[in-house]
């Protein structure tokens, strides 16, 4: 296929370097055109630094930040050039669904997915993406399975995914960032148990993220923030349950809903 890559940041190169290793040829866009030469100089393609440069093709990924994916399809659906599909990866969909679906209107098959893996997967053996409230579900499902052969693809609704993306990703990112930068303040020599080799994981995943992530929608907009915000008003409530003693009369409840929590998260990844 020809296909068009919008976005050369660490997700646009995985998507760029993933299609290329499938044969596809590709055009590659970024704002900053030097990144799309480099990437281009890397899996080949030809670099474009406007989109009206493109010759048009079989597909499009979108794979800029949350805050930009609305404009860049607003810019797609006002091209001459046509292409037969477009993907676009931001994590929240709520802030690109209106342009989604004036895209749909006019003919367009446009897939709102949500790759749950990261520019450092190697192959695609085990990975899951969410493929959000579908239009054509059988037409996106065929674009899906041609670009991520697979992936197993789980199917939600957008409230339902966007809900679900302020706690598994803004908020799993702001516990290991506050970790992050409570342990750089810290002059103690953590111990290697296994809560710390769990809680370093969640920093680890915090610290790999580009300076860029920490200002976009997901960790930034307000429903985001009430959910970080709701966190810190728990915190307080759990330092007053251990001073007073209290904590196991709750202890319990969590329990059982971390159960229910749990075995979701196993269905989901496919252990």
């Amino acid at each position: 296929m020809r296909l068009l890559v919008v976005g050369c940041g660490q997700m646009g190169g995985w998507f760029a370097r993933h299609l290329s290793s499938l044969g596809h040829s590709l055009e590659l866009y970024d704002v900053d055109r030097n990144a799309a030469e480099r990437l281009a100089s890397e899996v080949g393609g030809r670099p474009i630094g406007d989109l009206r440069e493109s010759g048009g093709g079989d597909g499009v990924i979108v794979a800029v930040p949350s805050r930009a994916a609305r404009g860049a399809l607003r810019e797609l659906g006002s091209l001459p050039k046509r292409y037969g599909f477009v993907v676009e990866i931001s994590a929240l969909k709520g802030p690109v669904a209106g342009e989604v679906r004036r895209l749909r209107r006019k003919g367009m098959t446009v897939v709102m997915l949500h790759p749950l893996f990261g520019p450092r997967t190697k192959d695609l053996e085990g990975t899951v993406a969410v493929h959000v409230e579908p239009g054509d579900e059988e037409a996106e499902r065929s674009v899906i399975d041609r670009i991520l052969p697979g992936t197993r693809v789980i199917t939600m609704g957008l409230r339902e995914h966007d809900a679900s993306v302020r706690y598994s990703v803004g908020l799993t990112h702001f516990i290991g960032l506050a970790a992050a930068l409570a342990l750089s303040r810290s002059a103690a020599e953590p111990l290697p148990t296994n809560s710390m080799g769990a809680l370093m994981r969640l920093v680890e995943i915090a610290l790999s993220e580009s300076d860029s992530f920490y200002l976009d929608e997901p960790m930034r907009s307000a429903a985001s923030m009430r959910v970080m915000r709701a966190f810190l008003r728990e915190c307080e409530r759990t330092l007053d349950l251990l001073e007073r003693g209290a904590l196991p009369s709750q202890l319990r409840r969590a329990r059982n809903r971390f159960k229910s929590i749990r075995e979701q998260c196993v269905r989901g990844n496919g252990v």
